[in-house]
């Protein structure tokens, strides 16, 4: 019965990120990842929010950042994040709101989250 907490580590560089991407995606966060990448930070794209949700509830990735619209995507591990101790929100910063179409996800401990954010609000554009 072990309690899983998000990963510690606030800072952009040598953060474990997991990202999920594809051409028709909803938003271009082409530029978030490019500026991620400049950061000296890692992404893994395993093809699996769900999954990447998961290591970052067990502390294994720092953040998870989807760019889709389909709330089942999130419905689950926007509520393992939180209560793993860490923040969740669409790519603009707003409260999810998982009984209709999202704008996109990330998950993070709080203050990464905050980071993540800032970048994303001056880089994610609707497509």
């Amino acid at each position: 019965n072990k309690k899983v907490f998000v990963n510690k580590n606030n800072e952009i560089v040598n953060s474990v990120i997991g990202k999920t991407w594809w051409r028709t995606s909803s938003f271009n966060v082409d530029k978030l990842y490019l500026e991620l990448i400049d950061n000296n930070c890692v992404l893994f794209d395993f093809g699996s929010v769900v999954n990447m949700g998961g290591l970052v509830c067990s502390g294994e990735f720092s953040a998870n950042i989807f760019p889709g619209n389909t709330t089942h995507d999130i419905a689950a591990i926007d509520l393992l994040i939180k209560e793993a101790g860490g923040k969740t929100s669409n790519l603009f910063g707003e409260k999810q709101e998982t009984s209709k179409p999202i704008k996109g996800f990330i998950g993070a401990n709080k203050e990464l989250h905050k980071k993540i954010l800032e970048i994303a609000s001056r880089t994610v554009e609707l497509k």
